[in-house]
């Protein structure tokens, strides 16, 4: 990858509405082990509508030609963690999204829209098939991570991503921090370090300046933590991974009455 390639990637923070009202934040996207180059330039070359770094979800996936991407769209496929999203944005918004097959249907019309209330960010640019993948340098990204220039290794990309990649950080927190946010997830973000739940050091630079002092632990929701940050009528949920391995739809339900009440 050139650096020239990387800055497209880069300058990609997301889809959705960059004044959005709910928005969610994980590590990064994912893709197939297989599949990654055709995925890749088919992020160097899409040309669809970009407002702030955001693409539209459904444009971008159903449009792609890509199995990977437009399956969601084109088969009775059902994403997880985008099925876990709408399940908490019904909750949040009375929506009574009560199927799997009621919150496909709005997350194919309505999620990561430009023109709706949701937003999706991502905190690193470049898509992987899973996030312990970086730590595998016999697969597919070590030649992804050696960008001469930037960075060789998973620890100098991580470095870049968080201390030399300013552009990006300022507007993910932007977005976050913005007039109209009020709910923001934050998923895959806790880690569990000497059997304490933290949150992951990387991303302590988009929160709040006054995170610490208005942020509390939340045990025992699912089978995982979340601390949740309240203050100026805007609401920040840092949690594990959203999926159903961590959370089933009880626990979710005790999170928005939580946060609602």
């Amino acid at each position: 990858m050139t650096i020239a390639e990387f800055d497209i990637l880069n300058n990609h923070i997301g889809y959705g509405n960059p004044n959005a009202e709910i928005v969610f934040m994980g590590l990064e996207e994912a893709c197939d082990h297989n599949t990654i180059p055709a995925n890749y330039n088919y992020r160097f070359n899409y040309a669809g509508t970009e407002i702030d770094g955001l693409y539209d979800l459904r444009d971008f996936h159903a449009d792609s030609g890509l199995f990977e991407l437009n399956k969601w769209w084109t088969t009775n496929q059902n994403q997880s963690t985008w099925n876990i999203i709408t399940f908490l944005i019904s909750n949040l918004g009375n929506l009574n999204l009560n199927t799997p097959i009621q919150r496909k249907t709005n997350y194919r019309n309505s999620l990561g829209r430009h023109d709706q209330r949701t937003c999706l960010l991502e905190y690193y640019p470049l898509p992987r098939p899973g996030h312990g993948d970086w730590n595998n340098i016999n697969t597919v990204h070590a030649g992804i991570l050696n960008i001469p220039g930037l960075f060789n290794t998973k620890d100098e990309y991580f470095d870049h991503c968080r201390n030399r990649n300013p552009d990006r950080i300022r507007r993910i927190r932007n977005i976050i921090n913005g007039a109209n946010s009020k709910y923001i997830f934050l998923h895959g973000v806790l880690e569990t370090v000497e059997n304490t739940t933290v949150v992951r050091e990387d991303i302590i630079d988009i929160l709040p300046d006054d995170w610490e002092d208005h942020s509390v632990l939340i045990e025992n929701i699912g089978t995982r933590h979340f601390y949740i940050y309240s203050n100026n009528d805007k609401v920040i949920i840092t949690s594990y991974f959203l999926s159903t391995r961590h959370f089933d739809l009880d626990a979710l339900r005790d999170l928005t009455d939580l946060i609602l009440n």
